[in-house]
């Protein structure tokens, strides 16, 4: 039987900083984004489920979430996201699954409450893998833009 590996531990580093004025709440999850689609496995029965590495990022996703779920919750639903992945070599559109189930389980905010969600990906370069996260309440930045 093997143990299972420890997570990494880090916390959410919140900063208004890098966001946008209008930004109410912008936070980085720092690690590898991984592709839920590429990582999803089949058992001798059929059955389809996540694999380990899938598993760990929506945790690590959840866990860092933990850390903003008051200041979430106070934006109010409905939502507008903007996740901005750095690093990472799946498709876009692969990316969020595992975002979006991360986030959805730290706040409790499905995500049928996101109304209006921007996806951006960049290249690593020099700066550390992860995701910007970025919430803000869909009615104030409606009227923003």
């Amino acid at each position: 039987m093997t143990t299972p590996r420890p997570r990494r531990r880090t916390r959410a580093t919140l900063t208004t900083a890098d966001a946008p004025a209008r930004t109410p709440l912008a936070y980085f999850i720092a690690g590898t984004p991984t592709s839920v689609n590429r990582h999803y496995a089949r058992a001798a029965t059929g059955r389809v489920y996540l694999s380990q590495a899938a598993r760990e990022w929506e945790g690590t996703v959840r866990d860092e979430t933990l850390f903003v779920r008051d200041a979430v919750r106070e934006i109010g639903a409905p939502l507008a996201l903007t996740l901005t992945f750095i690093g990472g070599r799946a498709d876009v559109d692969n990316l969020l699954k595992a975002v979006l189930d991360g986030f959805k389980h730290a706040t409790g905010i499905d995500d049928h409450w996101i109304t209006r969600l921007t996806v951006i990906r960049e290249l690593r370069g020099k700066r550390q893998a992860g995701v910007w996260i970025e919430v803000h309440s869909a009615h104030e930045y409606q009227k923003a833009c």
